[in-house]
């Protein structure tokens, strides 16, 4: 995944919050609410893209930085960096999906 710039983390940050029909928080209160998951087999670029994510996540939040797992951590909001090579439009295509179980960010590539 390209480096994620600071705008799009706090568009992701604002959207995973408003779009929501429930609420849904990252973090509150300088407490982390989620982690990020990545696939077991994540390429280095995918683990980069995951780590810089949750820098910023922390930084915008004032929180601790989320922790990037392989598998959800009970207790916390599941944010999913995956790759959907299919159901995309153009190769630098990506989608966040929020829903009150968890944000999915899907790329077709790890470029996206």
């Amino acid at each position: 995944m390209k480096r994620l710039s600071p705008l799009f983390v706090l568009i992701l940050f604002f959207c995973t919050v408003l779009s929501a029909s429930e609420k849904v928080l990252l973090a509150e209160k300088g407490k982390k609410n989620c982690c990020i998951v990545i696939p077991e087999n994540a390429s280095s670029a995918h683990k980069r893209a995951a780590g810089e994510l949750a820098r910023y996540l922390g930084k915008i939040s004032s929180s601790p930085v989320p922790e990037v797992v392989t598998a959800p951590v009970k207790g916390l909001l599941p944010v999913r960096l995956e790759l959907d090579g299919e159901n995309l439009p153009h190769i630098d295509a990506y989608r966040i999906k929020v829903t009150p179980e968890g944000v999915r960010i899907s790329g077709k590539t790890v470029q996206a």
